[in-house]
């Protein structure tokens, strides 16, 4: 789910019968509601996806990983108009994950994107970043070497508060999980080792979970939604 201007967009996703290439747009009101959700026309993914992630850089909506009969690499692109429409969705062919991966958690830090976890059949602690150009384009993904989670999963969510990206809950190898792990950023907008928060989780372990700050507060809140598996 993305906000572009005064639309919001669901993409891909997974129904009754596997992943779906779709996209759906709602129009955000003046007063904050929504339109009805209706099918983009002729705007799809060039692979159908789910467990995946999407993010904006400048005029740029991209969306990254997933899986559908297989776990993805790839990296889908549409331009922005000004408006806030989106162009067609492609596929970009030399900007790719450096290992597939779906149900992963996503944070913007300065000029970077990272990858966070997720999995390829099992839980995974790496991360990866690419870092976004001036005009929005993004360069490929490389592992982040030296720095990973304490504790592999998927299905988690992360978030940026402060100087430092909180990732929240998950499913680890042991199973479902509500623990809370921090990496401090520094000042070159690098991240540095995940740590868990000693005394600080979920009161119910959860995994597929939705993020969204709370911007209309002055106090930066982080809404936390359990979406059904």
């Amino acid at each position: 789910m993305s906000v572009v201007g005064s639309h919001l967009y669901v993409i891909g996703g997974a129904g009754g019968a596997g992943a779906l290439d779709s996209v759906e747009q709602a129009n955000i009101n003046a007063d904050g509601s929504l339109s009805g959700f209706a099918p983009t026309a002729g705007l799809r993914l060039v692979s159908p996806r789910r467990g995946h992630t999407a993010f904006v850089a400048s005029n740029y909506l991209y969306v990254v990983g997933g899986s559908n009969t297989e776990t993805l690499d790839s990296v889908e692109r549409a331009q922005i108009d000004t408006a806030g429409a989106l162009g067609p969705l492609a596929q970009l062919p030399d900007v790719r994950l450096a290992m597939s991966r779906r149900d992963h958690a996503m944070v913007v830090v300065g000029n970077g994107v990272y990858v966070i976890g997720g999995s390829n059949g099992s839980p995974m602690a790496s991360l990866e970043r690419a870092t976004i150009k001036a005009d929005g384009l993004l360069e490929n993904f490389e592992l982040v070497p030296d720095v990973q989670l304490a504790t592999a999963r998927y299905g988690h969510t992360a978030t940026v508060i402060g100087d430092s990206v909180f990732v929240v809950g998950g499913t680890g190898p042991s199973g479902v999980i509500g623990d809370v792990e921090r990496s401090r950023i520094g000042s070159d907008g690098r991240l540095g080792p995940f740590t868990s928060v000693p005394g600080i989780s979920l009161s119910a372990a959860r995994w597929g979970i939705l993020r969204q700050r709370l911007a209309e507060f002055s106090i930066s809140q982080v809404a936390l939604v359990q979406m059904e598996s």
